[in-house]
């Protein structure tokens, strides 16, 4: 497992660092076309994102003043003129131009002429050049989950003849869905709060008679704080995802053979874990982004315990991979351990992100 995650870590570390970019010169030229269209506010936001790519970009700063003086925004196109005479000096023209806005003229001059490009594929002009917001996401993935004792008492032949799910195999896919809240600092990195649910099917075992001697319906609940890598380049952007998780398993069991009768016992259990993913985000709308991603989470929950009439009830398997339900005093003895419910594994799906 491990191997696992160290292999998932620097597949998705090498993934983001390899997607290239948008540059500052494509920005800049693509904020010249729309500034040409009389698209100012647009152009705004290119000109912004150019010059945050390249500090030193003295015609984009020349630029994005020109924009805010088509905006009669003055003291930002002045303050924009400043920046770029002191990265290239030797610019008379838009010396005396921004002289004339200082000293705030009756009749405004005419504003300076700017290159004619043309620019056939532009760089996205998706939130990624936006000033920090808020986002949020819904979320819908299948996992490809471990389940742990669940599964390999099914696998190995352990008693558990049945499963009733939509999947064919005891590691799923299951369905998980989830929604995250959070925030933009700028083109590169954001925070995040998300939570999930994974939702399996109930594990059976039957007798030689095919009445039902023991099932174990296990739900996951996970809450991660996640850190953003964004790497936009000219149709969207690479997302690269790592996040901190507390999950939380609930699971409805029953026991015949433990003398518990047909009765379902509530039992729960959690475990602090990790995920990591890399995804690929184009926009549909103005504010409206799809993400499409593929993950990796380590989610190993085991000590699921819960009360019944004679104290505290708890998930066992024993030294043969058998699993059942069992008195909390009886693990450690007889070859009885806790049985894990791990809902680590791979995972793949979509979401839809909503800026505001």
């Amino acid at each position: 497992m491990k191997s696992i995650i160290i292999g998932f870590i620097l597949f998705w570390a090498s993934s983001v660092s390899a997607v290239r970019s948008a540059t500052s010169d494509e920005y800049y030229k693509a904020g010249l076309q729309l500034y040409q269209q009389r698209q100012y506010d647009q152009a705004i936001k290119y000109f912004e994102a150019a010059v945050r790519s390249d500090t030193e970009n003295w015609q984009a700063f020349q630029t994005l003043g020109l924009a805010f003086y088509q905006k009669n925004k003055i003291d930002d196109a002045v303050r924009a003129f400043d920046k770029s005479l002191r990265i290239h000096s030797e610019n008379a023209p838009l010396k005396a131009f921004a002289d004339q806005l200082r000293n705030r003229p009756v009749e405004l001059p005419v504003p300076m002429d700017t290159p004619q490009v043309s620019v056939s594929s532009p760089p996205s002009i998706h939130k990624v050049l936006a000033q920090s917001h808020f986002f949020l996401k819904g979320e819908d993935t299948f996992a490809l989950s471990s389940l742990g004792d669940l599964a390999r008492a099914y696998l190995g032949g352990r008693g558990v003849t049945a499963l009733t799910n939509e999947s064919t195999t005891p590691q799923g896919p299951y369905g998980t869905y989830g929604s995250e809240f959070g925030y933009e600092f700028d083109n590169f990195n954001a925070v995040s709060f998300s939570w999930e649910t994974e939702i399996t099917g109930t594990f059976i075992l039957n007798s030689e008679d095919n009445s039902v001697l023991k099932t174990f319906t296990p739900i996951e609940y996970g809450y991660s704080l996640n850190y953003y890598r964004f790497m936009p380049d000219g149709n969207g952007r690479w997302i690269g995802r790592i996040g901190v998780g507390y999950y939380n398993v609930n699971m409805n069991a029953s026991d015949t053979t433990s003398g518990l009768g047909n009765v379902l016992y509530p039992l729960s259990g959690n475990a602090i874990g990790a995920s990591i993913s890399v995804e690929r985000e184009v926009m549909l709308f103005w504010v409206v982004g799809l993400d499409l991603s593929v993950g990796f989470k380590y989610a190993d929950v085991s000590q699921l315990t819960g009360l019944y009439p004679g104290g505290t009830l708890a998930f066992y398997k024993d030294s043969t991979g058998y699993i059942g339900l069992a008195d909390n005093k009886r693990i450690g003895t007889g070859g009885l351990q806790y049985g894990s419910t791990d809902f680590s594994g791979f995972n793949f799906g979509f979401g839809l992100e909503f800026d505001f």
